[in-house]
């Protein structure tokens, strides 16, 4: 006699026959607790309070040693008349951010010593440059300021030039040297500028002219430029009787 056929007997049969019925029970794994390490914490929060101060104070110290240390790098540049190493020991002083007073001395020396070592239009171009900056941090300027009007005269920037020395700028050549040499600089410039544009000499450059022989500003520099004026002009005369 044949069993009966059972459909719920072959589909438990088909279940213990696949693979996925012989598969191992998963493990039982704990859950994971986070343990705060107080101890360390309180460690690391301690070591950087005591860190972060003394690094900033050893890096203050630090700079304020590289400072004197650029300083007197270039005290001694500019004492043996090494203009490019005392200009580039004061450009690096400078980027320390010194305090105000000192960094007002250093830009003015920069510009002296730059000054003095350049021998190129553009190396005078820069020094010019480098006194417009240093004529904005001081009252004291009236020597600066000769020296930036004639390296802009020699850089042809005879525009500039007489902007520099405005007629209200200017007082009586008789009371101040400066001021004489500022009369110069703007007349000798306002010549120049109108020779370059091909204009005619004006009867108010030609007084200018006329004032600065009867009071010399007593600059060599100065003195060579307007020399150079008296010969061309000389020479248009000249040209001009023929």
């Amino acid at each position: 006699m044949k069993p009966k056929f059972s459909p719920l007997l072959e589909d438990r049969e088909n279940m213990a026959a696949s693979p996925a019925s012989k598969r191992p029970p998963r493990a039982w794994r704990p859950q994971s607790r986070i343990v705060l390490n107080v101890r360390l914490l309180v460690g690391s929060a301690l070591f950087l309070v005591i860190l972060i101060p003394s690094a900033v104070f050893w890096h203050a110290f630090q700079t304020r040693r590289n400072r004197d240390l650029f300083l007197s790098q270039a005290t001694a540049a500019e004492q043996k008349e090494q203009w490019s190493e005392a200009a580039k020991y004061l450009y690096r002083y400078l980027q320390l951010e010194p305090n105000p007073e000192e960094a007002t001395d250093a830009h003015i020396r920069l510009a002296i010593a730059t000054d003095q070592g350049a021998t190129t239009p553009r190396a005078k171009a820069r020094a010019a440059q480098l006194y417009f900056k240093a004529i904005g941090l001081t009252d004291d300027s009236d020597d600066l300021r000769k020296r930036l009007g004639i390296l802009l005269v020699e850089t042809r920037r005879f525009q500039a030039a007489v902007r520099l020395y405005r007629e209200d700028r200017i007082l009586n050549p008789g009371t101040n040297p400066a001021h004489a040499a500022g009369k110069a600089i703007h007349a000798i410039a306002k010549y120049l500028k109108s020779r370059s544009d091909g204009d005619e000499l004006s009867e108010e450059v030609a007084d200018e002219l006329e004032e600065i022989a009867e009071h010399p500003p007593g600059d060599i520099t100065l003195a060579r430029l307007f020399s150079l004026i008296c010969l061309d002009l000389h020479q248009k005369i000249g040209r001009a009787h023929v």
